[in-house]
């Protein structure tokens, strides 16, 4: 799975988190990202790649004064297409920071269905929440975010 993105000036930055079967690649476009993998804190630019181990706990961030423009790619794709349609639904409703508060129950559903894990908390917690997620969502009604949401 291939993918553009861009992280303006001052938009923050993910929670620390793991991709565990899959590696994430950075390539710059333009601007400079500042990267956190394992520890380990770089920083990189027009042209240059990182790439993040699986199992590796990293986090990422514009680390200039003009937006980032990168293309992410994660090996193996499996379903992450429909975590990040989940994800950039909730940021376009304003459902996530900073752009607004965050919709824990729908980030989790999003977490727990893609197998994505927050760094410093324990799998087996993390599964219990993202359980205990599915139950809620189930019997209120509540569904994993899709696009279709936005495009209305």
């Amino acid at each position: 799975m291939r993918f553009e993105q861009t992280v303006a000036i001052g938009d923050g930055r993910p929670p620390r988190h793991m991709h565990r079967k899959q590696t994430e690649s950075f390539l710059i476009l333009s601007g400079r990202m500042g990267i956190e993998a394992g520890g380990v804190v770089s920083e990189i630019g027009p042209g240059e790649c990182r790439s993040v181990p699986p199992g590796t706990a990293h986090t990422f961030w514009n680390a200039g004064d003009v937006p980032c423009v990168y293309e992410v790619k994660l090996e193996p794709a499996f379903d992450m297409e429909h975590f990040f349609e989940g994800f950039v639904t909730l940021e376009a409703l304003h459902r996530v920071p900073p752009h607004g508060p965050p919709d824990l129950l729908r980030i989790a559903l999003l977490f727990g269905e893609h197998d994505n894990l927050i760094a410093g908390v324990p799998r087996v917690v993390q599964r219990l929440v993202y359980r205990l997620a599915q139950s809620i969502a189930w019997a209120t009604g509540v569904v994993t975010p899709s696009w279709s949401e936005v495009a209305q």
